[in-house]
């Protein structure tokens, strides 16, 4: 198996056999960012990099050298080998387990967000304190994109269930 040289250093896996046969994937970075809803241009920040090349880079069969990934690693606050791709990996439970806080977090800052009732700010700040206790780095996070349009409570109270699964809040 070799690789053919792209646009800024980026190197491609060129399959040698048969094209029909499909390519396994050598990362997940595109799953993890889709995962932690975090936006290309977000990343292309965090990392000193071209929209274009953060693009480029997620692409499954883009063949990263080190030091992309470890960029990648340090923007996405997860273990480089949650990055990889062995065959018939899934994501592994702590990365799963970090995206779900992740997107309950930014659930409870899109709801305080509005003007609440003081229980529910209590509640929210309660829930927000707990997952900040296991995930401080998410401290800053902000709400959803396109959070801004009115929503209904009946929305809001979606939005929670569905980031919150019964799994995760028992105890080990």
């Amino acid at each position: 198996m070799g690789t053919v040289p792209q646009s800024k250093g980026m190197n491609r896996r060129v399959d040698s056999g048969s094209q029909a046969k499909a390519m396994q994937p050598l990362h997940r970075l595109r799953e993890i960012r889709a995962q932690q809803d975090v936006t290309l241009r977000a990343l292309s920040r965090k990392m000193h990099v071209p929209m274009r090349e953060v693009r480029a880079q997620e692409d499954p069969a883009c063949d990263l050298p080190l030091t992309a990934l470890y960029r990648w690693q340090q923007a996405l606050r997860v273990p480089a080998a949650e990055i990889l791709v062995e065959p018939g990996d899934k994501l592994s439970s702590p990365v799963n387990i970090r995206a779900r806080l992740l997107r309950m977090m930014k659930t409870i800052v899109t709801i305080l967000d509005k003007p609440q009732p003081e229980r529910t700010v209590n509640l929210l700040e309660n829930l927000r304190n707990e997952i900040l206790a296991v995930m401080p780095e998410i401290e800053d996070i902000d709400r959803w994109h396109g959070s801004n349009s009115a929503r209904g409570a009946d929305d809001i109270a979606a939005a929670v269930l569905r980031q919150i699964d019964e799994e995760l809040l028992r105890d080990p």
